[in-house]
C-alpha cells in the first residue's frame, strides 16, 4: 500500500510544477494527488497470510513481511498454540502491534530464533492495545470527506472550489491535530514482560500468581492468587477487524496463550534449557576479578592442558558463544578459547554470530576478545564487527 503515498506525492509535486505553465492541468494533478495521499488513511488492516521465510544471520525475510532484522526487535516470546508454535515479535517500527508468526514445528521455530538471536526464554517486552479508542474511525471519516471534497473541487465552479477549500482545510487541520494527539498520547496498552503482565491500568500481575487466564467476550479474565485466596481480575478488551490500531480476536487468542504459557513456566511446568552451565561458570568473570586477571585465566584455558582441564569440546563452546541468553563475558570468553582451539571455524562463523547480537556492548566485547596482535590474520575489528 506504500504505492498510494508515493504516487500521490509524485502527482502533487508534478501539479505544483505544472501550475505555472498550465494552471488548470497543474491544479487537477495536485487535487488528484491529494486525494490519493488521503486514501492512505482508508487503507484496511492486513489479514493473516501464509509466508515462506528465508533465514540468514541476523535477519529473516519473506515477500509478505519484508526484512525483519534482529537489531530492530524489542521483544520476543514463544508458546504452543494448538498443534503449532507461536512466535511473537515486538518490532520498533510497529510498537503496540506485535508480529505473530504461527509455525508448524520446533525445527522452524529453532531456525528463526537462531537467525534473530532469540534465546530459550525470549527477551524484552510485548505491547498490545487491548481496547482501542475511536480516533481512528474519526480519521477515516475525515479522510473520506477530504477525498470526496478534493475530487469535487475538480469541477470548475468558483462556488464549489470556495466551499470545498473551506471544508478541506478544516478536515485536514482536524486530522493533523488528531495525529499529533495520537502521537503524544497513545491509547492505553498492556505489556507482557519476562516477569508478568502490566494491565492498561498500570497494575502489574506477576506470572507466578496467575492461576488461570481466559479470553471471554469483552474481557480477559485472570484468576490471581493472593493472601485471601484466588480472586478475579478483568482486563476489558475490544477486538477489531479492519482497524489498524488494536488487536483482532485471533491475535488476542495468541496473546492469551502466551500469558498462559508464561504462567505455566512460572509454576514449574517448562522444558529445561540444555546448556553447559558448569562450563559457563568457569568461563565467567568473577565478582572481584579484574579484567586483566580474567583474560589471563581464559588464555590459560586456551592453551593445551588448560583447555583440556576445562573438560569442554568445541561444540559446547560454540553453544555458549551462540546463546543469546548467555552473559556477555561468558560469550566473549568462549570466543577467546575458540580463537585458539577452533580458529578456522571461528574466522568463518564469527560474523554470523555478531549479526544476531542486538546489544552493542556485547558485540564489541565478543569482537575484542578474539583480536590479537600476534595473529597472522587479525580477527574482525571490534568496531567494524560490532556494526556488521
Amino acid at each position: 500500500m506504500h504505492w498510494l503515498w508515493a504516487s500521490g506525492t509524485a502527482a502533487m509535486i508534478a501539479g505544483t510544477a505544472l501550475v505555472w505553465v498550465r494552471p488548470w492541468l497543474g491544479y487537477g494533478a495536485f487535487m488528484l494527488g491529494l486525494a490519493t495521499v488521503l486514501s492512505w488513511t482508508m487503507r484496511p488492516r492486513q489479514r493473516a497470510r501464509d509466508a515462506i521465510f528465508t533465514c540468514k544471520p541476523g535477519a529473516i525475510r519473506s515477500r509478505e513481511t519484508g526484512l525483519i532484522r534482529a537489531r530492530d526487535l524489542e521483544g520476543a516470546t514463544t508458546a504452543r498454540f494448538g498443534d503449532r508454535l507461536t512466535l511473537l515479535l515486538a518490532h520498533r517500527r510497529r510498537r503496540r502491534a506485535p508480529m505473530i508468526l504461527e509455525l508448524e514445528d520446533d525445527a522452524a521455530l529453532a531456525a528463526i530464533c537462531k537467525s534473530l538471536g532469540i534465546g530459550h526464554h525470549g527477551f524484552g517486552h510485548i505491547d498490545f492495545v487491548a481496547k482501542p479508542v475511536g480516533d481512528e474511525l474519526t480519521m477515516r471519516f475525515l479522510g473520506a470527506i477530504s477525498i470526496v471534497t478534493a475530487l469535487a473541487m475538480l469541477i470548475r465552479e468558483p462556488a464549489i472550489i470556495a466551499l470545498g477549500s473551506l471544508i478541506l482545510f478544516s478536515a485536514l487541520c482536524t486530522m493533523i491535530i488528531l495525529a499529533i494527539t495520537r502521537f503524544f498520547t497513545p491509547p492505553p496498552f498492556a505489556r507482557i514482560t519476562s516477569g508478568g503482565v502490566f494491565l492498561p491500568t498500570a497494575l502489574f500481575v506477576p506470572f507466578e500468581v496467575i492461576e488461570d487466564v481466559k479470553l471471554l467476550a469483552d474481557h480477559v479474565l485472570f484468576q490471581v492468587r493472593n493472601d485471601r485466596g484466588v480472586t478475579s481480575l478483568k482486563m476489558p478488551i475490544k477486538d477489531v477487524s479492519m482497524r489498524r490500531v488494536g488487536t483482532t480476536r485471533d491475535e488476542l487468542e495468541h496473546l492469551v496463550a502466551q500469558i498462559r504459557a508464561a504462567s505455566e513456566r512460572a509454576h514449574g511446568q517448562y522444558v529445561l534449557k540444555s546448556a553447559p552451565e558448569a562450563l559457563a561458570t568457569r568461563l565467567a568473570r568473577g565478582k572481584d576479578e579484574s579484567e586483566s586477571a580474567w583474560l589471563a585465566r581464559i588464555d590459560m584455558f586456551s592453551m593445551g592442558a588448560g583447555y583440556r582441564a576445562l573438560s569442554a569440546e568445541p561444540p559446547e563452546l560454540w553453544a555458549l558463544l551462540e546463546d543469546p541468553e548467555a552473559p556477555a563475558d561468558v560469550r566473549a570468553a568462549a570466543a577467546r578459547v575458540l580463537h585458539r582451539v577452533d580458529k578456522d571455524a571461528l574466522r568463518v562463523r564469527v560474523v554470523e554470530v555478531l549479526a544476531t547480537v542486538r546489544d552493542e556492548d556485547t558485540r564489541t566485547r565478543i569482537a575484542d576478545s578474539i583480536s590479537s596482535d600476534d595473529d597472522e590474520e587479525p580477527a574482525p575489528d571490534s568496531q567494524s564487527a560490532a556494526h556488521s
